[in-house]
């Protein structure tokens, strides 16, 4: 097992939560944020017909996902400022749920990358849920998609902190003031 990243951040939630948005924010801030897989992922597999999307091989697409997961962790390994993950290693084991697949290849490599032990929820919310060319699940299907994610770090050992639902400008400023706690204490 490797030693925790206490300076890696996770912000983690359903699909449509405003994860991307907030990153951006943070981003904005001045924030090293590193963005989800699954939307680059996804559209390189369509790009290229590869074997990778989940509707025609939900493991490859979630080993693919861990795969890029690793790789900026690893990547950012020697980096001592705060850096912000778009979802972590440990979220494969949510879509590895989701597909019904064999969980212990992804709880194994989340248990070689550890975060900060405490991740960022953004919970989900109704009002900002749109679907598009790559997010097709149903606003009642990501409640359960939620939950597994949620399961997963709960799992781990990783204390969730839930992001109040409010304008991009708020949730970056809770998130940057609980970070600068947690760097602190």
């Amino acid at each position: 097992m490797r030693q925790r990243q206490n300076n890696f951040f996770i912000l983690t939630g359903a699909p449509g939560v405003g994860k991307t948005t907030l990153i951006q924010e943070l981003r904005n801030r001045g924030i090293l944020c590193v963005d989800e897989p699954a939307r680059e992922i996804l559209a390189e597999q369509r790009a290229s017909g590869g074997d990778g999307l989940p509707e025609k091989n939900p493991f490859r697409f979630t080993e693919l996902l861990m795969a890029h997961s690793i790789r900026s962790f690893e990547k950012l390994l020697n980096h001592s400022g705060i850096v912000v993950f778009d979802r972590s290693v440990v979220d494969a084991i949510g879509y590895a749920s989701l597909f019904e697949l064999n969980l212990e290849p992804f709880e194994k490599a989340s248990q070689n990358h550890l975060y900060n032990s405490d991740v960022f929820v953004l919970p989900p919310w109704k009002d900002i849920y749109s679907t598009d060319e790559e997010r097709k699940m149903t606003f009642e299907a990501t409640l359960q998609f939620h939950e597994q994610i949620l399961n997963a770090y709960r799992k781990l050992g990783y204390s969730l902190i839930e992001v109040p639902m409010g304008t991009v400008q708020e949730r970056a400023q809770f998130v940057m003031e609980r970070v600068n706690l947690l760097r602190t204490s």
